[in-house]
This record gives structure tokens, C-alpha cells and sequence, in this order.
């Protein structure tokens, strides 16, 4: 993804997070943690508030403190059981109404350069070498990168995070996820 690309996808999820706020009233982070985490059971998933450095245990990964960067744009604390827990929930059914369900798996023509294809509703995808199609997502904060992939249905899924070396490349490290992914699933 380009630099302005990314920059743009991060302003539209920042003014999104901005309208949940002015719509209801209450903060991004509480509205996670009302219609999300604690419907799940996400007893490790937050939105940190600015200057909250507090790394939960267990973790995906253990990076060095840092005031969180992205705020509504992925900049949540979680671990492995709760990230597979959403993942079921989120591919089940569970969290949206039929027409937006219909977008997580709907899929859309991308630049070239795009890596890995995304749907509609923003989940990435992927075939496996056996022709299984897996759903997920990817994050990366600090020198940790991170996500969950799953079959359609759910009943399959993989939660990894990897601390790439000095030098390693993005497609090395989209080579090494999809490794990953495929040796789980």
C-alpha cells in the first residue's frame, strides 16, 4: 500500500471513530468495550487511553511500551484467545447485520501493487495450496506484526504474531504469514 493510500485509510477510520463518539455520546473506547468486547467475553481486548503504556499478559507479542499510534484504526491491546474468539464471531454471524456480513466476504478489484487482496468489508483473503479460503486480518505495531485468519465458517483458525529480523522485507514477511497460515489451516 502507498503511503498516501495508508494515510488515507488511517484519516477514514480516525473520522470514524470521531462520529461513533458524536453519534453516541460516549468514548471509542467505551463503545469497544460495550458492543464488542464484553458481548464476546473479550476479557484482554481494549482501546487504550492516551499515555496507557500497560502491556496485558499474556500478549501476542511484548513490544516496548509505547503510547498507542493508531487509535481507531486498529490501535487495540489484545491476546490470542480473545483475537480467535472475535474472529469466530465476526465470521459467524455474530456482530453484523446481514448486509454488512454480506461485505466481509464480498470481493473487490485492487491495484496491482496490493499484496494481498481485501474484501469489501475490509477482512484480507487467501487461498490455500489445497483450495481452502481463509478470511482474516493483519496489524503490526512497533516490530511485532500480528493477525488471525479463519475459514468462512469459523471452524479453522490460526492466530499468529511474528517479530521480524533487521532487514527483513514486507514480502518476506507476507512470504513467512503466509507460511504460517498455511502449515495451521
Amino acid at each position: 500500500m502507498g503511503a498516501d493510500s495508508l494515510v488515507a485509510v488511517q484519516l477514514e477510520y480516525f473520522f470514524l471513530g470521531l462520529a461513533i463518539e458524536k453519534v453516541t455520546g460516549r468514548s471509542y473506547a467505551d463503545e469497544v468495550q460495550w458492543r464488542i468486547a464484553r458481548p464476546l467475553g473479550l476479557h484482554h481486548t481494549y482501546v487504550p487511553r492516551s499515555g496507557d503504556q500497560h502491556m496485558p499478559t499474556p500478549s501476542l507479542a511484548a513490544p516496548t511500551p509505547k503510547d498507542p499510534w493508531v487509535w481507531a484504526e486498529g490501535g487495540m491491546i489484545s491476546n490470542a484467545p480473545d483475537v480467535e474468539r472475535f474472529m469466530k464471531a465476526l465470521l459467524g454471524g455474530r456482530l453484523l447485520p446481514p448486509a454488512q456480513q454480506a461485505q466481509l466476504f464480498a470481493k473487490v478489484a485492487l491495484p496491482p501493487w496490493q499484496k494481498l487482496p481485501f474484501s469489501l468489508g475490509g477482512l484480507a483473503y487467501y487461498t490455500l495450496s489445497d483450495g481452502t479460503e481463509v478470511w482474516g486480518k493483519t496489524g503490526s505495531m512497533a516490530q511485532y506484526t500480528s493477525g488471525a485468519f479463519a475459514t468462512a465458517d469459523g471452524s479453522r483458525g490460526v492466530t499468529y504474531s511474528c517479530l521480524p529480523g533487521p532487514g527483513v522485507t514486507p514480502n518476506a514477511e507476507i512470504g513467512r504469514v503466509v507460511a504460517i497460515v498455511e502449515a495451521a489451516l
